[in-house]
C-alpha cells in the first residue's frame, strides 16, 4: 500500500513538474532556480535549541547544484534580513535534499521557525512546514559507548566499529514509538547522506526511552549524527546527538584476544633484545589512506626503533591490502569478514619493559596502538607491574611480569618450567593468589584477585614466586598494595543510588561484597559529618534512624574491614547496618565522613563516602484570603487558583551559588510563563519562594491542560539509559502535582480575590502551616494601602467601597459605609487576566459603635463592584457585587500630637483616629488630667482634636494618654526641653601688636554666642590714644560672628586700648579689650656716599608718570572720603600703599646709591603728600 502510495505521488509531482514547464519563472536566475510546487518538509516537528532537523524536499525542486537553508519566524517565500543562513548544502543527483540534517542554534529562543532554501540567492524560495524551538523540557538525546562502559566504567559519546551504542532520549511524545537515523556526516559526492535506520523502543509514560545499537564495522574515523524522533502527524517531537568514531589498533597478543579465543593464543609479548621481531596489527576504524610509516615508542613517548611492513592500503576502516593473506592463520580469525592485520617487524632491539606502543601513520593521520610488553627470559630477574595498586575491600589486580622462566602457555602445570604464583602477602589473609604460565618470552599478564573477600585498611607486599622444571622457585616481592578505607552512601528511598533528599533515610555500606571497606580493624562509629563540597557547610549527625546515639549501638568493622557488624554475646560478628536521616543541606555533592575510634581509645575519621543532595519541594502553599492562611496547595480540592494569586513554595537542597525561581508550564508544554521574583537560599541549602502566579491561559476551555511548577536553579540526578546517573546544576525540578488555573470572572465557581497590601506578606516559615497571619489584620485611618485584584472580570471596570460588620455577630453597618470617590480612585479596569493595582487612603475608621446599651467592635472589608456595562452612566450605586475575598481587618486608636517638644507652658494639639463612636476622651499628661471627657467627644467615625498646655514636668521625654469612655486607649510621647538661662556674648578684639606712626591698624572683632560663632545686633568701639583722647570706631560686618575696621595710626608714640562692644538678639551684652604699641623706628647712620647724579635724574624721570597717577588718585580717594568717612579713609589707604610702592621702586632703582642721597628728594615729596593730606582733612565734617 505504501509503494502505491508512493507511485502516485511520483506519478503526481511529474504531472505537476510537466505542467510547471509551460509558464516559466520571470527571473533573472534561469539556469538556477526552484521548481513551481516545490516542497519541503522538516522533522521532526518540535525540538530543542542545539538540535539537529532533517530536510527533505520534493523531486527536482531546484535546478542549481546547491542550496542556502534559512531559519525564519515567518512563511513568506522571501528572504529578508531576519532570516539566519544555517547552511549552504549540495544538492543529490536529483536535484533535491534526502535527510538532510541541519542543526538549529542554540541561541534560538522559544517559538514557531520555518526553513527557507533557495538556490538562487532568494529570487526564489521553497518554504517547509511549521516547526516549534522548545525551551522548557526540550527533547533530548543523549549516546554513549555501551561496551567501553561495561569494560571501563567510562561514559562517553566516542567509540569504536562494532561496538554497541547506548541511544537515550527524554521529554519525547509519551508511549510513541521511536525511530532512529545515523547520519554519516561526511557526505557523499552525489549530496546524500550515508543513513542507517534502526527501529527504536516505545517511550514510557514520561517520553522517556533508551535503546542499544550496533555501529557498523566498516564506520571510519569522523563525527557521526544519531536523530531521533517520533510522534504523529501533528507533532513530531525530536532530538540530536554527536557521536566520535575512533580508530582503534591493538596487537595480536593472548592479553587483547576476543573473549572465547584465548586458547588460540601463546604470547603476551615480542621478544626482547633481538631485532627484527614481527608482531601483528589489527585496526577499526581507521581512516581509508595507505601505511606510511610505522615507529615504536616506550612508555615515556620516545621513539626506539621502527617498523617495516608491507604495502598497505586501509578501507572501510581496516587494513585491507594489496596484503592479503591473513597472518597467524592457525588462531581462530576474530574479525569479521576475514579481515586482515598487518606484520609489522621491528628492527632494533627493543629492552625489556612495559608500555611499548605502535605509532602508525596513515596518510598523515597518527593512530597510537595499545601497548604491549616485550621480555626475555632470565633465572630470577623478573620485574611486575600491578595496576590498580589500591583499592578498598576485595583486591582485583592486574600483574604484568616480565624476565620469568619460559613457559608454555599451551601446556601449563603447576611443577612445569614458567609457572607462576602471584600472592598477596597479608598477615590474617594469606589466599588471595593468582596464577598463569609465562610465555617463551618470559612475559606474563594475568590476574590477582581475592574473591570478593574484603581486606582491612593497610599497605600490603605483592610477591611473586617464579618457578623451575625441578619445582623449585625464586620467591620476589615485586610491589605493594594499599588498602584504603571507603564505603557507599545510599539513599533507601531513591533506588539505594547516592543521591537523594533532604529527610531521606541513607544506608552507610562498607561491605566487600558492594566492592567497599577495608576499614581498620576494632573500628567502631561515633558520629557520621555531611560537608557540602560548595560551600563548606557541615553538619554531624550523633543519632541513627531510630533516634538512638550512634555511640551507644555498635557498628563497627569486623576482621575483614567490613562495616558495618557488632559482636554477639557469643562472640560472633553479626551484620548491622547504619541508618541515619539526611540532616538539611545545599544541593550538589557532599562528602561523608565516619568518625570513630579503634583499639585504645583513638579517634579516627573516615573519609571517602560520596553522596548528591537533590532539590527537592518540600511543599507549595497556597495564601487563603478567607482564613488569612497558608494552606497547602497539594490538599486543595481541585487546586483552583487565578492567574496572580500568591504561592509559597519551599525548597531543601537548593545549591547555593544558584538563584532560585519558578516556571510554570502547561501539561502539553506549549504554553510557558516564568514567575519575576528570585530569592536565593540559605547556607543550609533551603529557599522559599514568595510568588505570584504570572499570566497563565486557563486550564479550561484554553486546551492548554493542568500546570506543572518548575524551580529553576536546583540541582538534580538523571537516571536514564537504565544505567547512567548525570548531575547538573540549574536545571528546572517539577512539582508533583499540577495546578488549575481557574478562568478568570467565573464568580459561580470561585469567588475573586482582593489582596491588601500585599507587599507586607509573612512567609508560610514564619507561621505554620494553617496559621493565621499572611497578611495585615490592622489598618489605620489616613493610611495609604495598595490594593491587588485578582480572578476578575478580564478587562472589566471596577470600584470599591469599604463595608464595615459587627466584628461578633457578622451584621453590616451600613451607616459606616464609605465609597471611594472618583477623585481617590478613579475607574479602574482589570487586565486580560483579570488582574489589577491600585492604592488607595482609607478614610476614619472606627474601632467600636454603641448599640443596644453596650459597644461592639467593628471589622472592615473592603467590597469590589463591578461597573455594569449595561448601562450608560456608570457608578457605583448600579454596579454589581462581585463578593471578593478578601482579608477582614479592624483599626485601633492613635493618637498624633503637634508640636512634639517644647518647653513647660507649649501649646499642644492632640488628634486621634480610631476611637469609638460618639465617645467622650479624657486626656492625661502623665498621671494629670489636662483635657476632662466633658470637653472632648469623638465624631461618628472615631476622630476628635483637642488642644491644651504642657504641665509643669522635668525635662523629657512624657506620656500622653487618651481614654475613651468605651474602655479605648492609646498612646504618645512629648518631650519637654530643659530650659536654660540666656548667655552673654563673647567678644574677641585682635589686631597688630606693634606698628608706627602713620601706619593703619586692622581691627578684627569675633563674637561668639552658646560656642558658635554668632551675629550681633550691634557692635561698636572706642580707641583710647596715649594722650587720653578717645576716637570712636564704627565696624564693617565681614562674616558669620565677624566684623573689621580700619584706624590709621596719628603721629603719637605710646599704648592704645581698643574697647569694643557687641549686644546678642537675646539682649545681653559684653565688651573686649584689645591694646597695641606705637614706636618710632630709630634712623640709620648716613654712610658718605659717591653720587651720581645724571642716574637720579634719570630715575627720577622716569617715576613723574607713575607719581602723578598715585597723586591722582590719592585726591580722588580724598575727595570721597569727604563724603564718606570710612569708605574714603580706606580708599586713601590704598592709594598711599601705591605710593609707598612707587617709592620703593624708585629706591630698588637706585639700590646701588645710599639712601641718604635722597633724602632730600624724597623729604620733598612726603612733605608735599603731607601738605595735600592736611588741606583735605581740614575741609572734612
Amino acid at each position: 500500500m505504501d509503494e502505491k502510495k508512493c507511485f502516485l505521488s511520483k506519478v503526481l509531482l511529474v504531472a505537476i513538474l510537466a505542467a510547471s514547464m509551460v509558464i516559466p519563472f520571470a527571473t533573472s536566475y534561469a539556469s538556477a532556480t526552484a521548481s513551481s510546487g516545490a516542497t519541503a518538509q522538516v522533522l521532526p516537528t518540535v525540538v530543542g535549541p542545539g538540535n539537529a532537523v532533517l530536510v527533505n524536499t520534493s523531486l527536482n525542486a531546484f535546478t542549481g547544484g546547491s542550496v542556502e537553508i534559512y531559519l525564519s519566524t515567518n512563511n513568506l517565500a522571501t528572504i529578508s534580513s531576519t532570516d539566519t543562513l544555517l547552511a549552504t548544502v549540495p544538492l543529490n543527483s536529483n536535484h533535491a535534499l534526502l535527510n538532510q540534517n541541519v542543526t538549529i542554534p542554540s541561541s534560538a529562543s522559544r517559538g514557531y521557525y520555518y526553513l527557507k532554501l533557495t538556490d538562487d540567492k532568494g529570487a526564489t524560495v521553497v518554504v517547509s512546514n511549521k516547526f516549534l524551538v522548545q525551551t522548557i523540557t526540550p527533547p533530548s538525546l543523549f549516546v554513549c559507548d555501551y561496551t567501553i562502559f561495561q569494560q571501563t566504567g567510562v561514559v562517553g559519546s566516542q567509540g569504536y566499529p562494532g561496538d554497541t551504542v547506548r541511544v537515550c532520549g527524554s521529554n519525547f511524545l509519551p508511549n510513541e514509538p521511536v525511530k532512529i537515523y545515523l547520519i554519516d556526516e561526511l557526505i557523499s559526492s552525489n549530496g546524500t547522506p550515508v543513513i542507517k535506520t534502526y527501529p527504536g523502543p516505545t517511550t514510557d509514560s514520561n517520553g522517556n526511552f533508551h535503546a542499544n545499537v550496533i555501529l557498523p564495522t566498516d564506520l571510519i574515523t569522523g563525527t557521526y549524527l544519531f536523530v531521533a524522533i517520533n510522534g504523529g502527524d501533528l507533532y513530531r517531537f525530536g532530538a540530536s546527538a554527536t557521536f566520535q568514531v575512533l580508530p582503534v589498533i591493538y596487537p595480536d597478543l593472548y592479553q587483547y584476544a576476543p573473549p572465547g579465543t584465548e586458547n588460540a593464543y601463546n604470547l603476551y609479548s615480542v621478544r626482547a633484545d633481538s631485532a627484527y621481531q614481527t608482531l601483528v596489527f589489527y585496526g577499526f576504524g581507521l581512516p581509508t589512506g595507505t601505511l606510511e610509516s610505522v615507529q615504536i615508542e616506550n612508555a615515556q613517548g620516545q621513539v626506539v626503533a621502527t617498523g617495516v611492513f608491507p604495502q598497505t592500503q586501509t578501507s572501510g576502516g581496516v587494513f585491507s591490502g594489496p596484503y592479503t593473506t591473513a597472518p597467524n592463520f592457525t588462531k581462530v580469525m576474530p574479525l569479521p569478514n576475514n579481515k586482515i592485520g598487518v606484520n609489522v617487524t621491528i628492527v632494533q632491539p627493543l629492552a625489556p619493559g612495559f608500555g611499548y606502543v605502535a605509532v602508525f601513520d596513515i596518510s598523515g593521520v597518527s593512530i597510537t596502538s595499545y601497548p604491549f610488553i616485550a621480555s626475555v627470559p632470565t633465572n630470577g630477574l623478573f620485574s611486575a607491574q600491578i595496576s590498580p595498586s589500591s583499592g578498598s575491600g576485595p583486591i582485583d589486580v592486574q600483574i604484568q611480569a616480565i624476565g620469568l622462566i619460559a613457559g608454555d602457555p599451551f601446556h601449563p602445570s603447576p611443577y612445569f618450567a614458567g609457572y607462576v604464583v602471584a600472592q598477596l602477602l597479608a598477615p590474617i589473609l594469606n589466599t588471595q593468589v593468582g596464577v598463569a604460565t609465562a610465555d617463551k618470552n618470559g612475559a606474563a599478564v594475568f590476574s590477582l584477585s581475592s574473591n570478593g573477600v574484603g581486606i582491612p585498611n593497610g599497605t600490603y607486599p605483592v610477591e611473586l614466586q617464579d618457578y623451575y622444571a625441578s619445582g623449585a622457585y625464586v620467591p620476589k616481592v615485586v610491589a605493594y598494595y594499599n588498602a584504603t578505607p571507603s564505603f557507599g552512601v545510599q539513599d533507601i528511598y531513591n533506588g539505594n543510588n547516592p543521591f537523594g533528599y533532604v529527610g531521606d533515610t541513607l544506608y552507610l555500606d562498607g561491605l566487600a561484597s558492594d566492592l567497599f571497606g577495608s576499614f581498620p580493624s576494632a573500628f567502631q562509629a561515633t558520629s557520621v559529618t555531611f560537608t557540602s563540597a560548595a560551600n563548606g557547610y557541615s553538619v554531624t549527625v550523633t543519632k541513627d534512624a531510630n533516634g538512638n546515639p550512634i555511640s551507644k549501638e555498635f557498628y563497627g568493622s569486623d576482621v575483614n574491614g567490613d562495616f558495618s557488624f557488632k559482636i554477639t554475646p557469643s562472640g560472633q560478628y553479626q551484620y548491622n547496618p547504619l541508618y541515619i536521616i539526611l540532616p538539611a543541606l545545599p544541593g550538589g555533592e557532599v562528602m561523608v565522613t565516619i568518625n570513630g575510634q579503634i583499639a585504645g581509645g583513638r579517634q579516627v575519621s573516615i573519609p571517602g563516602g560520596v553522596f548528591y543532595v537533590l532539590t527537592g519541594i518540600q511543599a507549595v502553599y497556597y495564601a487563603n484570603l478567607s482564613t488569612n492562611s497558608w494552606n497547602n496547595l497539594k490538599s486543595f480540592e481541585g487546586n483552583k487558583v487565578f492567574s496572580g494569586d500568591y504561592l509559597d513554595v519551599q525548597v531543601d537542597g537548593f545549591p547555593v551559588n544558584e538563584t532560585g525561581s519558578l516556571t510554570f508550564v502547561s501539561l502539553n508544554k506549549l504554553f510557558v510563563n516564568s514567575s519575576l521574583t528570585k530569592a536565593t537560599p540559605q547556607n543550609n541549602g533551603s529557599l522559599e519562594l514568595i510568588v505570584q502566579i504570572p499570566g497563565l491561559a486557563p486550564t479550561t476551555p484554553s486546551g492548554f491542560g493542568l500546570y506543572q511548577i518548575y524551580v529553576n536553579g536546583g540541582f538534580y540526578a538523571s537516571t536514564f539509559c537504565a544505567f547512567l546517573t548525570t548531575f547538573t546544576y540549574n536545571i528546572t525540578t517539577p512539582t508533583p502535582f499540577y495546578l488549575n488555573i481557574t478562568p478568570a470572572g467565573s464568580y459561580s465557581v470561585a469567588p475573586p480575590h482582593l489582596y491588601v497590601d500585599p507587599q507586607n506578606i509573612t512567609p508560610e516559615s514564619q507561621l505554620g502551616v494553617n496559621k493565621p497571619g499572611v497578611f495585615p489584620t490592622v489598618h489605620y485611618t489616613g493610611e495609604s494601602v495598595n490594593l491587588l485584584f485578582v480572578g476578575f472580570t478580564p478587562s472589566a471596570k471596577e470600584l470599591v467601597a469599604l463595608n464595615a460588620y459587627n466584628a461578633v455577630n457578622g451584621a453590616p453597618i451600613t451607616s459606616l459605609q464609605y465609597v471611594f470617590p472618583p477623585t481617590s480612585m478613579p475607574l479602574l479596569q482589570t487586565n486580560g487576566y483579570g488582574v489589577a493595582q491600585t492604592t488607595l487612603t482609607l478614610p476614619n475608621l472606627t474601632s467600636k459603635v454603641y448599640s443596644g446599651g453596650q459597644w461592639w467592635p467593628v471589622t472592615y472589608r473592603l467590597g469590589v463592584y463591578e461597573a455594569n456595562p449595561s448601562v450608560i452612566a456608570q457608578t457605583f450605586y448600579n454596579a454589581i457585587p462581585t463578593n471578593d475575598e478578601t482579608v477582614n481587618f479592624s483599626t485601633a486608636p492613635r493618637i498624633t500630637v503637634s508640636p512634639t517638644s517644647g518647653p513647660v507652658g507649649t501649646s499642644v494639639t492632640v488628634t486621634g483616629t480610631g476611637f469609638a463612636s460618639q465617645e467622650q476622651v479624657t486626656i492625661y499628661v502623665q498621671e494629670v488630667v489636662v483635657v476632662p471627657p466633658s470637653q472632648v467627644k469623638t465624631s461618628s467615625t472615631g476622630f476628635f482634636s483637642a488642644t491644651f498646655n504642657i504641665p509643669a514636668y522635668a525635662a523629657g521625654p512624657v506620656s500622653i494618654v487618651a481614654i475613651g469612655s468605651s474602655g479605648t486607649k492609646a498612646y504618645t510621647q512629648f518631650t519637654i526641653n530643659i530650659t536654660t538661662p540666656p548667655q552673654h556674648p563673647v567678644v574677641q578684639v585682635s589686631g597688630s601688636p606693634q606698628l608706627q606712626p602713620g601706619q593703619t591698624q586692622v581691627i578684627t572683632v569675633t563674637t561668639y554666642l552658646n560656642g558658635a560663632p554668632t551675629d550681633m545686633s550691634s557692635v561698636s568701639g572706642t580707641v583710647l590714644l596715649p594722650t587720653g583722647v578717645t576716637q570712636s570706631l564704627s565696624f564693617l560686618h565681614v562674616g558669620t560672628g565677624e566684623y573689621q575696621s580700619v584706624y590709621l595710626v596719628p603721629n603719637i608714640t605710646g599704648t592704645y586700648v581698643v574697647t569694643v562692644s557687641a549686644t546678642a538678639s537675646n539682649g545681653l551684652n559684653n565688651t573686649g579689650v584689645f591694646s597695641f604699641s606705637v614706636v618710632r623706628s630709630p634712623p640709620t647712620p648716613p654712610t658718605p656716599p659717591t653720587i651720581n647724579t645724571s642716574a637720579i635724574i634719570s630715575i627720577i624721570s622716569s617715576q613723574i608718570a607713575p607719581l602723578q597717577t598715585a597723586i591722582s588718585s590719592l585726591q580722588s580717594a580724598l575727595s570721597n572720603l569727604a563724603s564718606q568717612t570710612s569708605s574714603a579713609i580706606q580708599a586713601l589707604l590704598g592709594s598711599m600703599s601705591s605710593l609707598s610702592s612707587v617709592v620703593s621702586q624708585i629706591h630698588g632703582s637706585i639700590s646701588t646709591l645710599e639712601a641718604y642721597s635722597l633724602g632730600a628728594l624724597i623729604i620733598a615729596f612726603i612733605a608735599l603728600i603731607v601738605i595735600i593730606y592736611g588741606v583735605f582733612v581740614r575741609r572734612m565734617p
